[in-house]
């Protein structure tokens, strides 16, 4: 028996199923949130009932109010080792579509609704709130973000006043647009700590300062970002984003861009990816194709990207999901990678971006235009190299576990073995036959919780080529030795849950060693911190 054997010593390994903080497939519930309001009012919206009562028939006020809720997107507070704290953005407040045979348009419950970035911890079992803060925008630090069309982007939307008390639209309730208004799907936080916000509407992206919560710049099509971005379909602009460990930034459109001289190519299979450098401004483009499923017929129209998170500098994870021509719904991790990728930006950036011989046809067609052909073969035709792309984690929805949303829109990569999932809920209300209503949505459907999921080993996603390589531990007598993949001089830490050190050691040539003497039993965060990355890894000490 080994000396640390009987000690009565024992460690384990990675990312145990059971972390005192945050435990794999359980889902974490967005505690009860303040009830949304707008600036300098004190109206209250609620949600309306799905079925039409009463005489004359009407959609009745219910007495549930609408709840700050509606987030899409997850970013791990870097300053938290363990995993369990987030950051979170919701998109542009309470708004139903609203479409009939002279007019499309959008209707907001409250116009003058702030954006609010919100801090949330996984603490005792429960998901905490820490902190809620509106976004001052570009043009004044005393002027914050809203949800309505952007004054400054051409904007193509309508936007309409709600009516609060009864369940009707009036089309004369017309709203301006605003040089403050953005629908944020996506963020990050960049190694200066600033955030990173991307959003549908130009689409734009935009840098928040972490200390103010000010925007301090922008890019959008036409101003840093090539034009033909400009052609997303209706609110399916840059739904995912990721930063890369240099600091580059890789986002995506959520679906096929509406990028035709003569017809719709809602179903194209081909999502435009954007490479930005943010200090140069240099940027490239690329071609992701979505899986249409087989024999189960997928529509491309149908297909939605939904997050995403850097792997390395080139490779990806992301979230594809949609409904199959069959009524099965798909949710799928999906890595991809655009190394081996074609640059297809427009050096000239003229609106529709590059055109691409297509012999068949004999025509110039956009990227967009050739994947209305289904056939992958289709793209070396024309010279044209996509993403790498192969499916990770597929199917979530299949497994019976906690993830159980047709919303995922929130996605992060905690060390290189679990992801994190949060879903959208749209503020709690659903559209019906785009009426401009905001109808109430099921109980279940109304909940946003954070999901952990645990990457299946040898998927490619762990070791190699991650932006933050795997830790491999063992034990000698009283000590931790640990192995890491680059060979660099590293310090060590072992840190509880709460961040406070409990051992320190160091590496060198690949090989370090922590003391565990003095360690109280319990799951703890191992953290190896050198001149070219940080590293943490999950152990726990049982005595």
């Amino acid at each position: 028996m080994s000396e640390w054997m009987s000690k009565g010593w024992m460690v384990a390994a990675a990312m145990a199923s059971s972390t005192g903080a945050w435990e794999f497939d359980k889902a974490y519930a967005l505690p009860e949130m303040p009830v949304l309001a707008q600036s300098g009012g004190l109206e209250t919206p609620f949600f309306f009932a799905t079925e039409k009562t009463g005489s004359p028939k009407n959609y009745a006020r219910l007495a549930t109010p609408v709840r700050l809720s509606g987030f899409g997107c997850l970013a791990r507070d870097p300053d938290d080792p363990t995993g369990s704290t987030f950051w979170t953005l919701d998109d542009r407040g309470l708004s139903s579509a609203y479409e009939t045979s002279s007019m499309k348009a959008r209707v907001f419950a409250l116009p003058d609704y702030h954006h609010k970035l919100v801090k949330l911890k996984v603490d005792g079992g429960t998901l905490k709130v820490l902190e809620i803060d509106s976004i001052a925008s570009l043009e004044s630090a005393t002027v914050f973000t809203t949800g309505l069309p952007n004054s400054r982007l051409d904007p193509d939307e309508i936007a309409l006043k709600g009516n609060l008390a009864v369940a009707s639209v009036d089309e004369a309730a017309k709203l301006a647009a605003v040089p403050n208004g953005y629908d944020f799907e996506a963020l990050r936080i960049l190694p200066s700590g600033n955030f990173l916000a991307s959003d549908e509407l130009g689409p734009s992206i935009v840098e928040i300062d972490k200390a103010t919560k000010r925007i301090v710049k922008e890019w959008h099509p036409g101003n840093g970002l090539p034009k033909v971005f400009a052609k997303r379909r209706d609110n399916r602009g840059f739904e995912a984003m990721a930063v890369t460990p240099s600091g580059k930034v890789v986002a995506m459109l959520q679906s096929p861009a509406d990028n035709s001289s003569s017809a719709n190519t809602k179903d194209s299979r081909m999502v435009r990816v954007l490479w930005l450098d943010p200090a140069t401004g240099k940027s490239r483009e690329h071609v992701y194709l979505v899986d249409l499923k087989g024999a189960s017929k997928r529509l491309a129209s149908e297909t939605k990207i939904g997050d995403m998170v850097a792997l390395s500098e080139t490779r990806f994870l992301a979230i594809e999901h949609g409904e199959d021509g069959l009524g099965k719904y798909w949710v799928d991790l999906v890595e991809f990678d655009i190394a081996g990728a074609t640059d297809i930006r427009d050096p000239e950036d003229h609106g529709k971006g590059l055109t691409f011989w297509k012999s068949d046809v004999s025509k110039l067609l956009t990227p967009e235009e050739i994947g209305m052909d289904t056939a992958t073969s289709v793209w070396s035709a024309v010279g044209i190299v996509p993403v790498a792309r192969t499916v990770r984690m597929g199917d979530l929805l299949s497994g019976g576990g906690a993830w159980t949303s047709r919303k995922p829109e929130g996605l992060e990569l905690l060390g290189d073995t679990a992801v994190a999932l949060l879903n959208d809920n749209d503020y709690g209300a659903q559209d019906r036959n785009s009426d401009g209503i905001p109808h109430i949505l099921p109980d279940a459907e109304r909940v946003e919780s954070i999901v952990y999921l645990k990457l299946p080993a040898g998927t490619g996603v762990r070791g190699t080529g991650s932006s933050r390589p795997a830790l491999r531990i063992g034990t000698i007598g009283r000590t931790i030795r640990v192995f890491g993949e680059r060979h660099e001089i590293a310090s060590l830490a072992l840190r509880d849950p709460y961040g406070r050190i409990l051992a320190r050691g160091a590496m060198r040539g690949g090989v370090g060693e922590v003391p565990l003497e003095g360690v109280p039993s319990g799951v703890h965060v191992l953290e190896s911190t050198g001149s070219r990355s940080r590293t943490t890894v999950l152990v726990q000490v049982v005595r």
